[in-house]
């Protein structure tokens, strides 16, 4: 499939095998945060928990292994391990009220106390007994300090899902007479520096499919698994497409660019499918993999809104090339918005807050990428508006046609609208990637049923016609009438010039009357010539006017111009002789017309001989 592009898809294999064996950054749900901070507050991950109902205590004893095994492969749990210094009182802090509730809580102007009272639940870290805490011996990475370790793990339940945040603080002042807790009692300062090193996992259960994704996430494997076998398929077509468009010489730039968008689009669910199929096996994030997957996705996206801006300027619609300030004014806008997008994608997988940002088209920079996207789809109205003005007979195509596409290009604001407005924050990440892949194979799907050759439902899809002259736009003339006029044109050519022109009722072949006679008379005729130059066995007993491209064209008008001269050198000669009779004819008069029966009359060989030449003359 990949000999579509025989000069790129060494590029492309080789682009995919690196990034199967790039050691890239790992962002995990199965982290570990050093934290050594004069701040004594700092968030550690959110997550979304599965709905889970209440765990009957009656079933499993308090603290036993069965009911431990038992809640980690049905619930949700929060697992940790935390490393921190013995001198220090942190306390781990659970927030799980939503977005609105932790808003209030994180870049707030709360202290570190302010923040633990507004926490769900609290876990003081050194004498909890939800944990196992054990004192270690002193380590050099930590300056010699002496570190205490608290393991345990939290479920939970709740009939809906959820966001849980996870933060940790050291914000309990020391015993009074000590230098903290006299700042605290004097000053109002009960808050000291972290130093800590926290390890933790989420996990929903102990499903494969569900194991290691937050809720937002579950299902998003089965959706880039789905499309990626849809879009393989559209790659497998791209090859007989192409071959098609080649045998009637209409292989055109524009169809190049849809098949880069194919492949681009297929090459980013591949990237997805093999992200996340990591990530349910092992929790991890491979942060480099889903970038070059969004760039992926990104470049492919904005190529087939650039195709659909071409066309809708007329590109091979109605127009041979677009204007100078077109071409420009559609450069700026490839500029623009490739290079935004991109510095999004960098800032989405880097700079990216997750405890203040549901998902990026809630942040200004998204918002800035929507509007671009808006942008374009009303550049792209305003094109097909300003053709349809320019040629009414292309009026009805290109209402058709700026409906359906407009609302694709607008779809993605459209979409990120509709989950922000009624989709909750636990669900929109899922249900905005499954609209986005559907509409995007849906349009794609489109395009390439637009350039199958030889369709009926594309008939208003003239593509890659030379000029708006060649489609009969200037003398008001059908697209259909004009090429049926030039198969006329060149079959009188091929008969003023001596070449064979294909049996038709009108224009019997000569060798018909012998059934055993299947040679023909060489020639130039081009329905004697296949597409890629050889001669058919058995050519076709009927006349199929050639396919349309400029230099046929050339060659076309160069013969009519050189017939046309012929013909009009006939006709002045032919004038000359009948104005050299019509002098003869006026010089005759009376006399002549006596001496002229005088002869008929008495000579009979005479008036054979004037007779003959009269019908002579007549011819």
């Amino acid at each position: 499939m990949f000999t579509i592009f025989p000069s790129l898809h060494h590029h492309l294999l080789l682009l995919l095998l690196l990034l199967l064996n790039l050691p890239s950054p790992v962002l995990t749900k199965s982290a570990s945060i050093h934290l050594d901070t004069y701040a004594s507050w700092s968030y550690i991950d959110r997550f979304v928990f599965v709905p889970t109902p209440s765990l009957d205590n009656t079933q499993y004893p308090t603290g036993s292994a069965e009911k431990e095994i038992y809640i980690k492969e049905n619930y949700g749990v929060f697992s940790y391990s935390i490393d921190f210094d013995a001198s220090t009182y942190p306390s781990l802090m659970l927030y799980y009220s939503g977005f609105d509730s932790w808003s209030k809580v994180y870049k707030s102007n709360l202290d570190c106390l302010g923040r633990q009272e507004s926490a769900a639940t609290t876990v003081d870290l050194w004498h909890s007994s939800l944990i196992n805490t054990e004192a270690l011996l002193p380590n050099e990475h930590w300056g010699g300090k002496d570190i205490k370790r608290a393991t345990g793990y939290i479920y939970f339940t709740s009939e809906a899902p959820q966001w849980f945040f996870v933060a940790i603080g050291n914000c309990r002042p020391q015993s009074e007479g000590t230098n903290n807790g006299n700042r605290c009692i004097n000053d109002g300062y009960c808050q000291g520096p972290l130093l800590a090193k926290v390890s933790y996992n989420f996990t929903n259960g102990s499903s494969e499919t569900k194991m290691h994704f937050s809720y937002d996430r579950i299902g998003v494997y089965g959706i880039y698994l789905t499309f990626f076998i849809f879009s393989s398929i559209l790659v497998f077509c791209l090859r007989g497409l192409r071959q098609a468009l080649l045998g009637v010489n209409k292989y055109h730039v524009t169809v190049q660019l849809l098949f880069v968008s194919v492949i681009l689009i297929w090459l980013s669910n591949l990237l997805n499918f093999i992200y996340y199929q990591r990530y349910m096996r092992t929790g991890k994030e491979e942060v480099a993999l889903l970038y070059f997957a969004q760039v992926c996705y990104n470049v492919g996206d904005y190529t087939l809104v650039y195709l659909l801006i071409f066309l809708a300027k007329g590109w091979t619609l109605v127009r041979y090339k677009i204007s100078g300030q077109g071409r420009i004014k559609i450069a700026i806008l490839v500029t623009v918005t490739l290079s935004t997008q991109m510095l999004v994608d960098a800032w989405s997988i880097s700079g990216f807050d997750e405890a203040e940002i549901v998902y990026y088209y809630q942040s200004a920079p998204g918002i800035l990428c929507l509007c671009l996207r808006g942008f374009a789809a009303l550049w792209f109205v305003y094109s097909c508006s300003t053709t349809m003005r320019s040629f009414d007979s292309k009026k009805r195509f290109y209402f058709r046609f700026m409906i359906l596409f407009s609302i694709w290009i607008a779809l993605k604001p459209i979409i990120a609208i509709f989950c922000n407005l009624f989709l909750d924050d636990a669900e929109r990440y899922k249900y905005l990637v499954g609209y986005e892949v559907t509409a995007m194979f849906a349009a794609q799907l489109a395009m390439m049923l637009l350039y199958i050759p030889k369709m009926n439902f594309n008939k208003g899809f003239p593509f890659h016609s030379v000029s708006s002259v060649m489609l009969g736009m200037v003398q008001g003339q059908s697209a259909s009438e004009y090429l049926r006029e030039m198969a006329e044109r060149e079959g009188r050519l091929s008969d003023t010039f001596g070449e064979a022109r294909p049996a038709t009722p009108t224009n019997p072949d000569p060798n018909a009357d012998d059934p055993l006679s299947k040679t023909r008379r060489p020639g130039t005729n081009i329905s004697d010539v296949s597409p890629s130059g050889s001669r058919p066995v058995n050519p076709p007993s009927h006349y199929s006017p050639p396919p349309l491209s400029l230099r046929h064209a050339k060659d076309v008008m160069k013969t009519a111009g050189v017939d046309m001269h012929r013909s009009l050198v006939s006709l002045v000669d032919a004038s000359d002789e009948l104005l050299s009779r019509l002098r003869d004819l006026d010089d005759y008069d009376g006399e002549d017309i006596d001496y002229g029966r005088e002869q008929f009359g008495n000579r009979p060989e005479t008036r054979r001989v004037a007779l003959t030449d009269l019908d002579e003359f007549r011819g």
